[in-house]
Parts: C-alpha cells; structure tokens; sequence
C-alpha cells in the first residue's frame, strides 16, 4: 500500500508546474507581447526584463526529445515558457509559440520601459500592469485590465473585458483613453490630479465624487447629459477619456 501511495504521489508530482525565469537585457524602447493570455507586468528599477511563468517537467512528448516547438509562423520557443522573445531594432516582442500553453506570464519591466499588448483570441484572461511610468498601449478581446500606478501617456481598450485604473499621479505628457465596450471602467485618481475630462457611456450610467468643472457654450449652456460629460477637474490639464458603450463609469478619487 506504501509503494502504491509513493507511486501515486510521485506521479502527481510528475505534471506539476515548476517555476522558470528568463532574462533579457534591456531597459529602454517597448515590450511588444502578442496573444500572451495574461500577464501581470511589474515596472522595477533594473535593467534587465526578467519573465517567470510555470512549465509542465512531462509536457513536452517522448518523439519531440530534441526538437524545438515552433509554430506557423515559424517562431521557436527559446525561454521554456511556451513564448518566443526576440529583439526587433530597439524593441523586444514576446509572441506565444504553443497552443497548449496556458500563457500566463509574470514580468518584471525596467519602470521608464513602454508597454504594447495585443489579445484577439476568447483565451484571454487578466492582464495585470503596475508600476510602469512608460507608454501603454492595450488591445484586448476578452481580457480583464487592472492598472495600478501606471501614469501615462495610455490607450487602453478591452472589448468584453473590464477595465480598472488606480492613478497615484498622472503624466501631462499625452492623453489617457480607457474604453471598455461590453463592460465597465472603473478610474481612482489623485484629488490634486489635473486633466481635461470626458465622459461617454451611451447605454450605462456616470458615477463619480470628484468636482468636475462642466464645460459650456458660448451661450453659457452646461454640455452634459447622461451619457456624455465633459469638463475639467483642477483647472484641467491632460486629456482623459473614459469610456463604457454599454456598462457604467466610476470615476472616483483618492
């Protein structure tokens, strides 16, 4: 019964994920990641992009022993982690490689690094960005965005996916745009941040406990309705566009 018990459990051990880390070095230009299905992305102040994901000891088949996974595209999994990392000019582009691979990628980013992420598949699941003072750039399917102490310069869209920002401080270096189209965005931002702001939700409704400045006409009529705001929050300042099509907004501070 031992035997068959220390069998059982080093089988189970067998499947088990174990963690791997790879490196790249590197810390100024744009992190591209491709149809990577989540990934909590963590800006830091060295100077190497390091990945950390899970990789299965018995996933690889007995007949692929010495062989490399590639894809269609021809792209070869060079870190273990069923991803492809690659330097492209000043750029570093990671692009999934295996359709076994469940894809979801630890990665600790030099802060000052821009940020580009691309998901059109329904895989997707939360992609996770924190601490990052570059550009980001957000195109998803299904996925859920959080973004925590991210300044800006940003676009952020999420078709089905919701999309929820937590600002410390905003970059008036370029506009901030976060849409969800099926669900909804949830922004905090500092009660001393100032942005020019607009507002758009044609089906959901504006929740908000920030003195927003409501802009008007030349005639002195207020531009407000209930689907559509714009205004300015300290005095204004960077463009802010917040938009849901057909869930709600909230726009809170700090």
């Amino acid at each position: 019964m031992k035997k068959i018990l220390l069998l059982n459990l080093l089988m189970l051990f067998g499947f088990l994920a174990v963690a791997q880390e790879y490196k790249v070095a590197q810390s100024t230009g744009k992190l591209i990641l491709k149809d990577i299905d989540g990934v909590m992305v963590k800006g830091y102040s060295g100077s190497e992009i390091v990945f950390t994901g899970e990789a299965e000891e018995d996933e690889e088949p007995e007949r692929a022993k010495g062989l490399k996974m590639v894809n269609a595209l021809g792209l070869e999994d060079n870190t273990g982690l069923g991803i492809s990392v690659r330097k492209d000019g000043g750029n570093v582009v990671v692009e999934k490689v295996g359709n076994n691979c469940s894809c979801e990628i630890d990665i600790k980013l030099p802060a000052s690094m821009s940020l580009e992420y691309e998901h059109s598949n329904y895989n997707g699941s939360e992609v996770h960005i924190e601490d990052v003072s570059g550009e980001v750039l957000i195109s998803a399917m299904y996925n859920d965005v959080k973004l925590v102490n991210v300044t800006g310069p940003m676009s952020v869209k999420s078709i089905y996916g919701s999309v929820d920002a937590i600002f410390s401080n905003i970059s008036q270096k370029g506009s901030i745009s976060l849409r969800s189209i099926y669900d909804f965005v949830d922004v905090t931002m500092p009660s001393t941040a100032k942005f020019d702001v607009k507002l758009e939700t044609p089906y959901g409704n504006i929740y908000s406990d920030i003195d927003i400045d409501v802009k008007t006409t030349e005639d002195g009529m207020r531009v407000i309705s209930g689907s559509n705001l714009k205004g300015t929050v300290n005095g204004g300042g960077v463009d802010v566009v917040i938009t849901s099509s057909y869930e709600n907004i909230y726009l809170r501070k700090k």
